[in-house]
């Protein structure tokens, strides 16, 4: 179990981790107190650690993060309060620990799906322990937007990010303090923990004017990708889907079935351009 997993942590999981700055910090293979098997790789960047685990005892493969400084210590047992949940690969976003199980020796399928949750949290738990232990936030204040693909919704004339929806319903992303009269319940999504939770409301189908739904691209280097998501650094997580050699010219994680992603500065693209519908 555990010899194979170093290595598909480094595989699939790798190329992403070193984007962030975080590079290889030490690993343990053995037993926990329970006598299960565990595997932990873990790594360090100027200002967080990150630890890689799969657990026999808990079913689950699932990353923690840290100030730079904490113990290389199991996260889930640790009684500090160094170690936070920064992703869990598992069905339960409230239950961390609830890991997805996997067929023996198997860590291709929840490495892959912590790779997409690590990139979508990573940048922003990160500034929040920095902030949390330095009292000072470290994201520059001159951060360039960009448009990335998504749904907006127009509502008594605003434009809102849609969060989901539902059939009679839709969450629009907004403070807890925005004023939406006619929302019915409020909410929020992300970790709690590690402060990287997103305020919604939801609000009647009937009450927005209308959708728009926007498909956001980009070239690089001549290729066009897919822009999904913006960090708080800026850095823009992109999708390809395409030969595995373009894919690796432009330096892209992933596969051919599952499609491959990549971070870039927004002054990386070439050209964005964008299509609305409604």
């Amino acid at each position: 179990m555990t010899s194979t997993f170093e290595g598909e942590v480094d595989r699939i999981v790798g190329r992403t981790l070193s984007t962030y700055g975080l590079r290889f910090d030490g690993t343990f293979v053995g037993l926990d107190a329970d006598g299960a098997g565990l595997a932990i790789c873990y790594f360090r960047s100027a200002n967080c650690k990150l630890q890689i685990y799969t657990s026999e005892r808990e079913g689950e493969t699932g990353c923690m993060i840290a100030p730079a400084d904490a113990p290389n210590v199991f996260g889930p047992t640790d009684d500090s309060g160094w170690w936070k949940f920064l992703t869990d690969v598992n069905q339960d976003a409230d239950d961390p620990f609830r890991g997805v199980p996997t067929e023996a020796g198997s860590y291709g399928v929840p490495l892959t799906r912590l790779r997409a949750h690590l990139v979508a949290s990573y940048d922003d738990a990160c500034t929040a322990l920095v902030v949390t232990h330095s009292g000072e936030p470290t994201a520059a204040d001159d951060v360039v937007r960009v448009p990335v693909t998504g749904a907006d919704a127009i509502y008594r004339g605003k434009r809102y990010r849609v969060a989901f929806s539902g059939s009679d319903w839709v969450a629009l992303r907004a403070d807890p303090d925005t004023e939406l009269p006619d929302a019915f319940e409020r909410g929020e999504s992300g970790r709690r923990e590690i402060h990287t939770r997103q305020t919604w409301a939801k609000v009647p189908r009937s009450a927005i004017e209308t959708i728009i739904t926007m498909t956001v691209e980009g070239t690089i280097a001549g290729h066009t990708v897919s822009l999904r998501s913006q960090g708080s650094d800026g850095r823009v997580l992109v999708e390809f889907i395409g030969p595995p050699a373009v894919a690796e010219e432009l330096g892209l994680e992933g596969d051919q079935y599952m499609g491959w992603t990549g971070l870039f500065a927004p002054g990386d693209f070439d050209e964005i351009t964008v299509e609305e519908t409604s």
